[in-house]
């Protein structure tokens, strides 16, 4: 931080999703998403037609970082998943 004048001339915030998203250390030891991630299956046991979700993304987004949310997926034969969650649902209603 610079303070100029009794004034905050320069600042940069530093949030927890760098820590969090950080790669491994000088010692091999993972950043606490790459963590959290380890032995995660990509893709939850249901097939296409159920399909609801990515496992890892769920372990990631519980750290709740300061990172686009939007996901585009590709299920391949035409087929689209169109499914919208959002934290603030309802509350405008």
């Amino acid at each position: 931080m610079v303070i100029e004048g009794g004034k905050i001339a320069n600042y940069h915030p530093y949030p927890p999703t760098p820590w969090n998203g950080s790669v491994r250390d000088i010692y091999g030891t993972p950043g606490p998403y790459e963590d959290a991630v380890q032995n995660t299956p990509i893709f939850e046991d249901n097939g296409p037609d159920t399909f609801k979700g990515i496992d890892i993304m769920r372990a990631v987004r519980s750290f709740d970082p300061c990172l686009p949310c939007g996901v585009h997926m590709y299920l391949g034969e035409g087929k689209e998943l169109q499914k919208v969650l959002s934290p603030t649902f309802g509350l405008n209603s």
